[in-house]
């Protein structure tokens, strides 16, 4: 069957559902949300442990997660936070993952996001301790940085692409500017500059840049 409720939810264990998981108001779980089909969240949440759903996963609202959410489909409405120890995901499945503001992994660790279908960000992407990995195409509308390495397949980015003390590697990548403590190795790019500041850079096709091309 379901889980319904109507407005606030405030669970110190797991949520489970045969079908569909939905929520009216705030949401506060203690324990990991598992879906048989659909999982929506209207309210700002914060859920401790993994979110899976055998459908789309939605949350119309600012969320901490401390854990992983896998459906098939995922629509970030609000802020996402990722908070959880270790490395964490976000998979979509053969859907979109769609992050309509920032998506943040605050604790140390990875972040890996992915949606055969597409990843599109319209907010800043950020790992403040640790690596980020895009599993599939990205269209980013701000920046995507981590502290660590950068892993994309291609990617058109409105922003700046940063690792600032690791690599950045990718397919093709099109961005305001590639920057990297390291190295910088994509199929091709296009971009305002390109710097690898204590490392190479290298181009498998073409690189058209607008500015400067700088390795260390």
């Amino acid at each position: 069957g379901k889980v319904q409720v109507a407005n606030d939810a405030n669970v110190t264990g797991d949520v489970k559902a045969g079908t569909s998981v939905s929520v009216g108001g705030a949401t506060v779980v203690g324990g990991k949300v598992g879906a048989g089909t659909t999982a929506a969240f209207t309210g700002p949440a914060d859920i401790r442990g993994d979110v899976t759903a055998g459908g789309a996963i939605a949350f119309q609202n600012t969320a901490a997660l401390g854990g992983n959410a896998a459906g098939e489909g995922v629509t970030l409405n609000g802020a996402v936070t990722l908070n959880g120890a270790g490395n964490q995901s976000i998979e979509a499945g053969a859907g979109t993952l769609q992050a309509n503001s920032t998506v943040t992994k605050t604790t140390a660790g990875n972040l890996s996001l992915g949606g055969d279908a597409g990843v599109n960000a319209v907010g800043a992407v950020g790992v403040n301790a640790g690596d980020l990995t895009v599993n599939d195409a990205l269209n980013a509308g701000s920046s995507v940085s981590a502290s660590g390495n950068v892993n994309l397949q291609n990617a058109t980015v409105a922003g700046a692409i940063t690792a600032a003390a690791g690599d950045v590697n990718g397919l093709a990548v099109n961005a305001a500017s590639v920057n990297a403590g390291g190295n910088v190795t994509v199929a091709s790019v296009s971009a305002g500059s390109v710097t690898a500041t204590a490392g190479k850079v290298q181009v498998a096709n073409d690189a058209n840049v607008t500015g400067d091309v700088k390795a260390g």
